[in-house]
C-alpha cells in the first residue's frame, strides 16, 4: 500500500523552510501548524491547487479541502471566513470528485460525472451564473450545465476555461482578455455573462462536421487548458500551443505583438517559437511562463528578472528559449513544469526535481540556472507530481510504508532533515493545470494558478 502526501517549501507558516516537509496543504501566508498536517493525516491526496490567498486539496476518496483567506467566498464554506486548517467542501460531500483547480479569489472542482462545479468571486462572471454576484457555496451554474461533458478545468484571475471530454471545444467564463470590447453588450467591457467558445484554428473540425463541433464532439480533446491572472493557454491534440490574453511588458505571450492592447494579443495564436514541437505540459505565472515538450526539452519566456527563466540570466525575453541542461530521453528528460510568482520547478522522467528563480521570499536569493531538489531524491519516494503558487512549491510524493513514511511537519526555529528527507539544497528560485499528455502522468500540472483534467470515476 502507497500513501501519497503533500510536500511544501518556500514561504509557508514557520517562515521561509528550504527543504520539504508535510503541511497538510502549502500556503503562502502563515495558516499553517501542525494541528493543520493532522487534519489531513490518514488522508491520501490526489491534487493540490493555489489561489492568490487561497489554496485546495483534492484526496483519493473524491473530497475537496480548502483552507486561507475567505475573501469572496473563496473557501466555498458559505462564508468569507479565512480558515487556519484545512476543512472539508460540505456542500460537496455527496458528490465524487476528480479534479480542482484556484484562480485568483474563485474555486472550481470537476465531478466524475464531468460537471464543473464553481464557487468565489464572480466579479467578471468567471462563475458562469449569469451574473457578477459573488457566491460563498459550490454552484452549478445552468449554463455551465447545459455544456457537453466536460473534461478539464483551469481558473485563472477574472476568468475559467472548461475544455470539452470529448472535442477540442474550450470554453471561457468571465473576461479573458480576449472578448474586451468585442460586442456591445448591457454589461461592462470584458464581463462575460454566458460561456463563450474558444477554438484554435488548427482543431476545428470540417466544415461538414460543424453540429459536432458545437456540442464539443469535433476534433480531439485539448491536451492541456492553462489560466492565470489576464492569461490563456490551449494546448491542441497535436501539441500546438495557443495563447492569448493581457500581454505583459515582459511578453508573456511568447510571440510578437504590436502592442500590450493590440488585436493581436487578444485572440488565440500559436507560439511560433515551439513549432514542430508537442507540448506536454505548460505552466504560467502572472509574469512567466515554461513548457515541456515531448522531447524533454523545457523552454521558458517572460518575466526573468529573478532568474525564473532558467536560462544563467536575469533578463526578461518574449520569445520562449530552451533550458540547456534539460532534454533528450535520459535522465534530463523533463514531463512537467510549475510555474510560482518567481520561481520555477521541473519533474524530469526519472522522477528528480529542480527549482530555479527565487523561492520563499527575497532573504533566500535566487538561482538563475535549474538545481536538483536533492531532498526529493531519496530512493524511498517518488515524486508524482508537482504545484506551485505564490511562494510556495509542492511535491505530491507517495512512499512504501516500510520506508517509515513523510517526515514530521512540526514547526521548529532551525528545521533539522529527517533519515528520509536531507535537507534540501537552497535552489534559487501562479496556477496548475494537467495535460492529456503523452510521456507524462494523465495530469501533468500546468498552470500559475490551477486547472486539472478528469478522466472518469476512480476508487478511494
Amino acid at each position: 500500500m502507497l500513501t501519497q502526501r503533500a510536500l511544501t517549501w518556500g514561504e509557508t507558516a514557520q517562515g521561509a523552510r528550504a527543504h520539504p516537509a508535510v503541511l497538510a496543504l502549502p500556503m503562502p501566508f502563515g495558516c499553517f501548524g501542525e494541528v493543520a498536517a493532522r487534519a489531513l493525516a490518514k488522508r491520501s491526496i490526489r491534487e493540490v491547487s493555489f489561489g492568490r490567498r487561497h489554496a485546495a486539496m483534492l484526496t483519493f476518496a473524491g473530497q475537496v479541502w480548502t483552507v486561507g483567506a475567505g475573501v469572496d467566498g473563496a473557501l466555498g464554506h458559505g462564508d468569507t471566513l479565512p480558515m487556519r486548517v484545512p476543512r472539508r467542501v460540505e456542500v460537496l460531500a455527496s458528490r465524487e470528485l476528480c479534479a480542482v483547480s484556484c484562480g485568483v479569489a474563485h474555486t472550481a472542482v470537476l465531478t466524475v460525472e464531468h460537471e464543473a462545479v464553481l464557487w468565489g468571486l464572480n466579479s467578471s462572471g468567471q462563475l458562469g451564473t449569469g451574473d457578477t454576484v459573488r457566491c460563498a457555496v459550490p454552484h452549478a451554474a445552468p449554463a455551465v450545465c447545459q455544456l457537453p461533458p466536460i473534461g478539464a478545468i483551469a481558473c485563472g484571475g477574472t476568468h475559467t476555461l472548461l475544455g470539452a471530454l470529448f472535442g477540442a471545444q474550450v470554453w471561457v467564463l468571465g473576461d479573458d482578455h480576449m472578448s474586451t470590447g468585442h460586442v456591445a453588450t448591457p454589461h461592462p467591457p470584458g464581463v462575460e455573462l454566458v460561456p463563450r467558445p474558444v477554438l484554435p484554428p488548427s482543431a476545428r473540425a470540417p466544415d461538414d462536421a460543424l453540429g459536432a463541433e458545437a456540442d464539443g464532439a469535433g476534433g480531439a480533446p485539448a491536451r492541456c487548458i492553462v489560466a492565470s491572472d489576464g492569461f490563456s493557454a490551449v494546448v491542441d491534440a497535436a501539441g500546438t500551443l495557443w495563447t492569448w490574453g493581457a500581454e505583459s511588458a515582459a511578453g508573456r505571450l511568447g510571440r510578437p505583438v504590436d502592442a500590450p492592447d493590440a488585436p493581436g494579443a487578444h485572440e488565440p495564436a500559436p507560439v511560433g517559437a515551439l513549432h514542430g514541437r508537442a507540448v506536454v505540459s505548460v505552466s504560467a505565472s502572472s509574469g512567466h511562463v515554461s513548457a515541456a515538450c515531448e522531447d524533454g526539452s523545457v523552454w521558458a519566456w517572460g518575466k526573468g528578472t529573478l532568474g525564473q527563466l532558467g536560462n544563467g540570466s536575469r533578463t526578461s525575453c518574449a520569445t520562449p528559449r530552451p533550458i540547456s541542461v534539460f532534454g533528450g530521453t535520459g535522465a534530463r528528460a523533463v514531463v512537467q513544469v510549475a510555474c510560482g510568482e518567481a520561481f520555477s520547478l521541473a519533474r524530469t522522467r526519472k522522477g528528480e526535481v529542480f527549482c530555479w528563480g527565487q523561492l520563499g521570499g527575497a532573504g533566500n536569493g535566487s538561482r538563475t540556472v535549474p538545481r536538483p531538489v536533492k531532498a526529493l531524491g531519496a530512493r524511498s519516494m517518488a515524486v508524482v507530481r508537482l504545484a506551485a503558487g505564490g511562494n510556495v512549491a509542492a511535491a505530491l510524493v507517495r512512499w512504501a510504508p516500510s520506508h517509515g513514511g513523510p517526515p514530521s511537519a512540526s514547526p521548529s526555529p532551525s528545521p533539522s532533515p529527517s533519515p528520509q528527507l536531507p535537507v534540501y539544497a537552497r535552489s534559487a528560485h501562479n496556477g496548475n493545470t494537467p495535460c492529456r499528455a503523452s510521456g507524462g502522468d494523465v495530469a501533468d500540472a500546468a498552470t500559475a494558478r490551477g486547472g486539472a483534467a478528469c478522466a472518469g470515476p476512480r476508487s478511494a
